[in-house]
């Protein structure tokens, strides 16, 4: 099927009759690939070393179909192949930087931010948070246990090589780790492939492994087990039907389909492709890997001093887009289109959806506007309670409460040191809440209640079980749609912060529910 390209320039209307023959798609490309070509290898031109170090990869990169495409020097990414004319005839030429390769770094930061990853790949480097930093200490603890259930023979480690020789993976039946495979512009490293039961009738064909510490194996890392399995399929000539995540604090094994997962690695690699080559530079968008990305500080200032309309919490791509549809670009622009509607007596029992922008025009007149007065409910006793956890394990290692009866503030704190321990922590909740009066809970976010009720359920004759039904209170549900502060995002830290409090460890993460 043929596209046609279309070429806006100046009006000529004696020329408007005649419109010029449309271009085919592959003569598009074939075109335009010949003009770099050209324009830097021709005869009279400037030299090589005075063109940009990326001019070469966007200028001179294009994707191509497989079954169709002549050898050239090619990189085969999927179903394109990326073609590259080779610039070493040049007499004067200066030797080039090697671009940065796609590693696993990269790709998963494409998973959680396109954005991100065309900073690595750009060469730059932020400043690495604790969160991260936990993450990778943990990770590298979990990788011991990981292979020791999984071993069964020798530790060792391979290089891969997708080029002439593919038999660089070996020809043993144990288990291997820390394989890398590079091909082209991509370097993946799994940790471990283990050999396929049948698999040497005709030749070596290994399934990719990766170690995950989560009970639940999150999305991002069944996607780096698909794209392992891509790449080696470009090695053993045959593609991985299934793969293995070795998970949970069990190091239980569990296979994962991989064929419903390769077109969706097809299209993240030809992102990456466009990245590396610079055809295409993501927008700057923030969402919830900020608070814990090594170029928060960075991204953060720039969307403030382009007023960002990302920086407005829970704003989508799929909003940002229809606000761009219509003239708008930036939160200042955002906070003019407010206009105060009378509510509807249609309006479910929820109330009013959340204005962006009246949040806009909090911000830009630094004012607390009160959309609705919030309707608390009253209590003999006041419990304030706030948990700290991990969601993806359901592990929660602390239990804060601030007990409020007759104008006397009173608080507990409940610490599990191990998984073990985390029974123990709701037993002395439970004790707590008994010796109280008719306590109300009031909770920041729906976490806690998820908690509670999920303990509740655990006990049939817990406290916490009638509690969960009726006497928790979300704090946020009654701020969120109603009362408007001069901040960014209803978390408690923008809040305290505006309200004049601090955390008094510098750069403490407050995730915002």
């Amino acid at each position: 099927m043929s596209r046609k390209v279309t070429i806006l320039g100046h009006w000529d209307s004696r020329k408007a009759k005649r419109e010029p023959a449309p271009l085919s798609w592959g003569e598009e490309r074939t075109k335009i690939l010949l003009l770099a070509c050209c324009y830097q290898e021709g005869p009279g031109t400037r030299p090589r070393a005075a063109l940009p170090s990326r001019c070469v990869g966007s200028a001179k990169l294009a994707p191509v179909d497989v079954e169709n495409a002549s050898s050239c020097a090619g990189r085969t990414v999927g179903r394109t192949t990326a073609r590259l004319c080779s610039l070493h005839d040049a007499p004067d030429a200066a030797p080039l930087e090697q671009p940065m390769k796609i590693n696993n770094a990269v790709f998963l930061s494409y998973l959680h931010c396109p954005y991100k990853a065309c900073l690595l790949l750009e060469g730059r480097s932020g400043q690495r948070t604790d969160y991260e930093t936990l993450m990778a200490d943990l990770d590298s603890g979990y990788k011991a246990l990981a292979q020791a259930a999984l071993d069964g023979g020798r530790v060792s480690a391979a290089a891969v090589d997708c080029g002439d020789n593919v038999s660089g993976i070996g020809a043993s039946q144990l288990v291997t780790f820390d394989a890398k495979i590079e091909h082209g512009s991509f370097e993946c490293i799994l940790d471990a492939l283990k050999p396929e039961a049948d698999s040497f009738a005709g030749g070596p064909r290994y399934l990719p492994v990766v170690f995950c510490r989560t009970e639940r194996v999150p999305r991002f890392e069944e996607l780096r087990l698909a794209l392992g399995g891509h790449l080696l399929s470009l090695v053993q000539r045959s593609r991985p039907a299934t793969g293995i995540v070795i998970n949970g604090a069990n190091c239980s094994l569990k296979t994962v389909r991989l064929t419903p997962k390769y077109p969706a690695i097809e299209r993240i690699v030809a992102g990456l492709v466009s990245l590396a080559t610079g055809q295409y530079r993501p927008p700057l968008i923030l969402n919830s890997h900020c608070p814990a990305c090594e170029f928060q500080q960075s991204c953060a200032d720039e969307a403030k001093k382009e007023g960002n309309l990302s920086l407005l919490h829970r704003m989508t791509d799929k909003v940002i887009r229809q606000y761009n549809h219509k003239g708008i670009f930036t939160i200042n622009q955002l906070s003019y289109t407010f206009h105060p509607r009378r509510k509807s007596k249609r309006v479910k029992a929820r109330g009013r959806p959340h204005s962006y922008a009246l949040q806009s025009m909090a911000i830009r007149d630094q004012k607390v506007y009160v959309l609705d007065l919030p309707a608390l409910p009253s209590a003999e006793t006041q419990v304030f309670i706030d948990m700290e956890g991990d969601p993806d394990d359901k592990f929660v290692y602390l239990i804060g409460l601030l007990v409020v009866r007759d104008g006397q503030e009173t608080c507990h704190s409940f610490w599990a040191d191990t998984r073990e321990d985390e029974a123990l922590i709701f037993d002395q909740l439970d004790c707590a809440l008994t010796d109280m009066a008719n306590p109300r809970l009031f909770h920041y976010g729906p976490y806690e209640a998820h908690v509670v009720k999920r303990v509740a359920s655990r006990a049939a004759e817990s406290r916490l079980n009638g509690i969960a039904d009726i006497r928790l209170t979300n704090v946020l549900s009654e701020v969120y749609s109603k009362i408007y502060f001069p901040t960014y995002s209803n978390s408690l830290k923008d809040i305290a912060g505006y309200l004049g409090y601090d955390w008094r460890t510098r750069g403490a993460l407050a995730w915002m529910p």
